[in-house]
């Protein structure tokens, strides 16, 4: 992590402080802004960058020893999402019809179905579902007087929220959704792609 121009480990932490602080100001930006344009609610982001670097500097060893596990687990998970999605998009897997008309439909919807699959690499894992239980959550849900872009005993869209945001968010409440299903499915020894035909 250091720098040919830092000119001491104050400064190299310095940077690397004011890198970490960036990145959760457009995480936290990213998330304000899928909340008042969609209503969708994503994990929580630190509140302080001192919520971030506080571990660290109090048990550097045990923080490092924490983040490679996370960043091993993340990396396995991405390679198994590629693993069970490849073969989907290779072999058309959803595709309508077979004729030589419909290989651009085929291809989009073997696409499709690939990135079903794309649960952490696509960041649907950050996605909170409007169903998901309160008791237990990391989200504050009292922060959000809405769960999604519509009413769901009227059906009807919240004010403020357009019919394109509002088709938008629901798509990727019904991708996240079907991607827990998926999963399942292949924990319980089921083939992944059954549940998102």
């Amino acid at each position: 992590y250091i720098h040919p121009s830092d000119t001491s480990l104050s400064s190299a932490r310095q940077r690397l402080r004011t890198a970490i602080e960036q990145t959760r100001q457009l995480r936290q930006a990213f998330t304000e802004n899928a909340y008042d344009k969609y209503r969708v609610i994503l994990q929580p982001v630190p509140s302080s960058v001192e919520e971030i670097t506080n571990g660290i500097e109090q048990d550097p060893v045990r923080a490092m020893q924490e983040l490679a596990v996370a960043k091993e687990a993340l990396r396995m998970e991405k390679e198994r999402e590629k693993r069970e999605g490849l073969p989907l998009q290779g072999s058309g897997v959803g595709g309508g019809g077979g004729g030589k008309g419909d290989g651009m439909a085929g291809a989009a919807s073997a696409k499709d179905d690939f990135d079903q699959f794309a649960y952490y690499g696509s960041g649907l894992n950050l996605v909170v579902l409007p169903e998901h239980p309160v008791e237990g959550s990391a989200v504050d849900f009292n922060k959000f007087s809405q769960r999604g872009p519509t009413d769901p005993m009227t059906g009807q869209r919240y004010e403020g929220v357009t019919s394109a945001a509002a088709a938008a968010a629901e798509l990727v409440f019904d991708r996240v959704r079907r991607c827990h299903v998926a999963r399942l499915d292949k924990e319980r020894g089921g083939f992944a792609a059954g549940a998102m035909l």
